[in-house]
């Protein structure tokens, strides 16, 4: 099995290479038949500031995977008796925090419940520490809705910090920005 892996790796990092390689070559060729040397000087710049722009995003989306966030997606499900689509958007690998069309809820039920809580949108002020409802109480679940969520969703940043029943703090950094086109489309194909 892990001949296999290590087999597969390579054969990913040989097509890598090559995909690369003939992008490379494809733009020095190109760039190798301009007779002015500044206007030649100047195709190679372009072409290398396009290949750097291209390794800029892969670099961010780098970066969000190793915040311990890669992505939103979509979960749909279907009411049995109503046949209802109903949508929520959660982070991939991240189940406990889940955004619907009107709320954000983050779950703390297997991480000690919750005490107490404070939000921050951006870089404005903190809200003050919020004592959970009865519910959230019950539910083991931070929640956000009204108008605080949509200040939430019109922010690009959001830092919850929980005081958990068991005396804990748990800070969830969560990068509403990159939810923002997920979102427009979960609002598409589920609409209330």
């Amino acid at each position: 099995m892990q001949f296999i892996i290590e087999k597969n790796r390579f054969f990913a990092l040989a097509v890598s290479a090559t995909l690369i390689s003939t992008a490379q070559s494809a733009f020095a060729e190109e760039c190798k038949t301009i007779a002015n040397p500044s206007a030649r000087l100047a195709c190679y710049d372009r072409k290398a500031a396009e290949m750097d722009g291209k390794s800029t995003q892969a670099g961010k989306a780098k970066a969000d995977q190793q915040s311990g966030f890669s992505g939103w997606e979509i979960h749909r499900s279907k009411d049995s008796m109503t046949d209802k689509v109903s949508c929520l958007l959660l982070p991939v690998g991240k189940p406990h925090i889940q955004i619907s069309s009107r709320d954000l809820y983050i779950s703390y039920r297997a991480r000690g419940g919750v005490g107490g809580f404070q939000y921050r949108i951006d870089n404005n002020p903190p809200s003050g520490m919020q004592l959970p409802t009865q519910i959230e109480q019950q539910i083991g679940a931070v929640h956000i809705g009204d108008d605080n969520f949509q200040r939430i969703m019109a922010g690009s940043r959001l830092r919850v910090t929980t005081l958990t029943v068991l005396g804990n703090s748990i800070e969830e950094d969560i990068p509403i920005g990159s939810a923002k086109p997920v979102f427009a489309k979960m609002m598409m194909e589920c609409p209330d």
